[in-house]
């Protein structure tokens, strides 16, 4: 049998301790040593790809940014994005059609409930302007970024005045014209198409908004103008009718009420007074006075002939008016006819 091997001391003991952490400092700093050397290779090849890759990524995020612009500008131009306006940058210059006195109150308490809303649920439904300045256009890279610009109203009155008392920056869809003598009329019919939709819009109030935009488009016809904004041509002719006769319609109508057949019989009595005093009453009294209803009748209207075409007409105060429509009229041709104009 083997000896009993002897307990070690404890100074043994911690000795041995000492040299197996001596053993692993040196097998540690022996790794160490092996790891700095191999570094400087690895890492050069990590930072030239790690380089690579951040530049692609930094690419990728600049035409995803681009595009999102392209979008964001497209969307504003055709009024299907809406952007944050200042209110104070917003002009009101084409008003309301709220011409009808409502009831105290009434007004005051849905426009107090619109306030409420907008407060605690924030602007849903953006209003329509557009900017003062017909040449301006949002900038590709900065669609948003409307710095320098001032805009009109063209509907939205109700949430402007809300955003305004809420001191709230407000939700708006962009319109652009380039022609500024059009500008007014682009906006009567932005109002009007929005108004197309409310419910508390009057019958009187309709008309008159209609009426204005066929006032505020002299060279197009009612026939034109009704298909224009989508109602029939009676209905413009009966809102040229209210944007006329307002005051007188005033007199005779409660306005708040008034239907479409009170307006009729309204507007038919107040022309009907004034038929005596129109122009074409006052032409029509002179002619009889001076005897131009008793004129001989003319030979003929319209006449073709070898040279062209004959028209004969008679004017208001009883003159003969002759025009010729021809391709060519030579001079002696025309020396023919002044001889016979010319001579008793």
């Amino acid at each position: 049998m083997s000896a009993a091997r002897k307990p070690r001391s404890a100074s043994a003991f911690i000795a041995g301790m000492e040299r197996g952490r001596s053993s692993q400092g040196d097998e540690a700093g022996a790794d160490t040593e092996l790891a700095e050397r191999s570094t400087p290779e690895v890492t050069g090849a990590w930072s030239i790809a790690g380089r690579k890759g951040l530049r692609e990524r930094f690419e990728q995020i600049e035409e995803e940014a681009i595009k999102a612009n392209e979008l964001q500008l497209e969307g504003i131009l055709e009024g299907k994005i809406p952007i944050q306006i200042p209110a104070e940058k917003i002009r009101d210059d084409v008003g309301t059609d709220r011409i009808v006195e409502r009831p105290d109150g009434d007004d005051a308490d849905s426009f107090q409930s619109l306030v409420k809303n907008i407060q605690q649920r924030g602007q849903r439904v953006p209003i329509r302007v557009r900017p003062l300045d017909t040449g301006w256009r949002p900038h590709p890279a900065t669609p948003r970024d409307i710095t320098g610009q001032e805009f009109a109203l063209q509907s939205g009155r109700r949430r402007l005045a809300a955003c305004q008392k809420l001191g709230i920056e407000v939700l708006c869809f962009l319109s652009f014209t380039e022609d500024e003598e059009k500008a007014r009329l682009e906006d009567l019919h932005e109002r009007f198409y929005e108004n197309a939709v409310r419910k508390d819009l009057t019958q009187i109030e309709r008309l008159y908004s209609i009426g204005l935009i066929a006032m505020e488009t002299p060279e197009a016809s009612q026939a034109q103008i009704a298909e224009i904004i989508g109602v029939n041509r009676p209905t413009v002719n009966r809102g040229v009718g209210v944007v006329e006769h307002y005051e007188k319609l005033s007199a005779l109508l409660d306005l708040g009420s008034a239907s479409r057949d009170d307006i009729d019989r309204a507007l038919k009595q107040i022309r009907s007074a004034n038929r005596s005093t129109h122009p074409e009453a006052e032409r029509s009294r002179i002619r009889r006075e001076t005897g131009i209803e008793r004129l001989p009748p003319l030979p003929f209207r319209r006449k073709e002939t070898a040279r062209g075409l004959l028209s004969l007409s008679r004017s208001k105060a009883g003159k003969t008016i002759l025009k010729i429509e021809t391709a060519s009229l030579p001079e002696e041709t025309i020396a023919d006819i002044l001889r016979v104009l010319e001579a008793k």
